[in-house]
């Protein structure tokens, strides 16, 4: 009987070797790496590279609760443009409840982090691969610079735990803009149409108006305004053979006769006739010659 306490304790302590060593075992996988994918990439001037943070071969005790980026390039080659947590990490960890944010992009010195700090475990973190952060770079200049990740860590369940891990960066390439070749336009030649055999070109209608008949005046050779219709009144001249009598306006102070003539042309032609009948002429013949003898 005074054996047993000493089996159930020798028990116990087989156990609990037996758990440390597993858990040793466990941690002991790996290491967990990060990289930057793809390790290579070759891009040109003006164009947008992303990027992708990934992790590996994390153990599944504790398993993976956060982590810390920190990237590192040359600023004269490239500019990030983002840096942000994929959300893999939220996505597959259901145990773990974590807080993830940018903490600064520095495109004068080339430097960027972000950070994802586990706040509440409920048991192990996530263990399988994926990626924890995605970037995008603008290609500035041709060159080529490496990405790299030091200063990059895995965090377990706790904020203060922290898994072994690789770092491995990458190699960005940028090349210059393909030159497009400068091209001349090449005027065109006329095109003169070919007239069949025996015939002429026809001259176009000149714009210059053609000279005026002789005897025409200006009013009748000038061209009518396009832009202004007139409107003319048609004339009241009868046309050549239409025209039977001419009307003469009678003259005189007189009434007019039914020939046309005043009342004192026929006085005169009757005064006319006694004078020469008479002898009328004779005494006027007689009276001026005794005015010549006095």
């Amino acid at each position: 009987m005074s054996h047993r306490p000493s089996r159930v304790l020798i028990v116990t302590i087989a156990l609990i070797s037996a758990f440390t060593i597993t858990q040793r075992t466990a941690f002991a996988v790996g290491p967990a790496s990060v990289s930057v994918s793809p390790s290579a990439v070759s891009a040109t001037v003006g164009d947008d590279v992303a990027l992708d943070i990934t992790v590996a071969n994390v153990p599944a005790q504790p398993g993976l609760g956060g982590y810390v980026v920190a990237l590192t390039w040359d600023p004269a080659v490239l500019s990030l443009t983002s840096l942000v947590d994929s959300g893999w990490l939220a996505a597959k960890g259901g145990n773990v409840v974590a807080f993830c944010e940018t903490l600064g992009i520095d495109n004068a010195a080339g430097t960027a982090s972000a950070d994802c700090t586990p706040i509440l475990a409920f048991g192990p973190g996530v263990s399988p691969s994926g990626a924890l952060a995605s970037a995008v770079f603008h290609a500035k200049s041709p060159g080529s610079t490496a990405i790299n990740l030091g200063g990059s860590s895995l965090k377990g369940t706790s904020e203060s735990s922290t898994i072994a891990s690789t770092l491995t960066g990458s190699t960005v390439t940028i090349g210059a803009p393909a030159q497009v070749a400068a091209t001349t336009d090449t005027p065109v030649p006329p095109v003169t149409p070919t007239l069949p055999a025996g015939r002429t070109s026809t001259p176009a209608p000149s714009s210059t108006p053609a000279a005026a008949p002789s005897g025409a005046t200006s009013a009748e050779t000038a061209a009518p305004t396009s832009a202004v219709l007139i409107s003319q009144t048609p004339s009241t001249k009868p046309t050549q053979g239409t025209l039977s009598k001419v009307e003469v306006p009678p003259t005189g102070s007189g009434s007019p006769g039914g020939d046309g003539m005043t009342w004192w042309v026929p006085v005169l032609a009757a005064a006319a006739a006694i004078l020469l009948g008479g002898g009328g002429v004779a005494a006027f013949r007689r009276a001026n010659r005794r005015t010549d003898d006095r």
